[in-house]
């Protein structure tokens, strides 16, 4: 899909997030290098990461596929341009805000698999709240568990799936009573 979108030159709307910290509202988007603080979030989200990996955290395997990083003899080396805007504003928020400070973050596309997997372990590495306002609902992260529902990607998945196999039987469905085909 992405291929065709390219190819037929749509332009797409960008992923943003922001958060607001002292009454001033803090925009990122995907790769953001132009924030006045960038060099100390990117610190903080190395931190953040390891401390998210330290609970459990493990980027999803489609996410790595995708990126453009490199392998190296040590293995695999994310590029900056792995780092989704809403993973941007977490580490800005913790840096920024004292200790059991809740982070309220609002995004304009829906949290992906890996972005969503990665807040619940932030939240319980850090022991923080963290409420992100997405496309389609609010995610409320506490503990390491998300209010949604979705615990387990592999009931994610699943449910894709399925969804994948009825498009297919429909389809298949429409071909055999097609009047052409009969």
């Amino acid at each position: 899909m992405r291929k065709l979108i390219k190819t037929l030159g749509v332009k797409t709307t960008p992923g943003w997030s922001w958060i607001e910290i002292s009454n001033q509202v803090h925009k990122f988007v995907v790769d953001d290098k132009l924030h006045p603080d960038s060099m100390q979030v990117y610190e903080k989200l190395e931190e953040v990461t390891k401390r998210a990996a330290s609970a459990g955290y493990v980027k999803e395997e489609a996410v790595i596929l995708n990126l453009l990083g490199s392998w190296s003899e040590g293995g695999y080396s994310e590029t900056p341009s792995s780092c989704h805007s809403e993973k941007l504003a977490i580490a800005y928020g913790l840096a920024k805000t004292p200790e059991g400070t809740s982070l309220r973050i609002v995004k304009n596309l829906r949290v992906c698999k890996d972005c969503h997997s990665f807040t619940k372990f932030v939240s319980k590495a850090f022991n923080r709240s963290i409420v992100v306002r997405d496309r389609v609902r609010f995610h409320h992260f506490k503990n390491g568990v998300c209010s949604c529902g979705r615990l387990s990607v592999r009931r994610m998945v699943a449910i894709d799936e399925e969804i994948s196999i009825l498009k297919r039987s429909r389809f298949v469905l429409q071909l055999k009573t097609h009047p052409m085909n009969r």
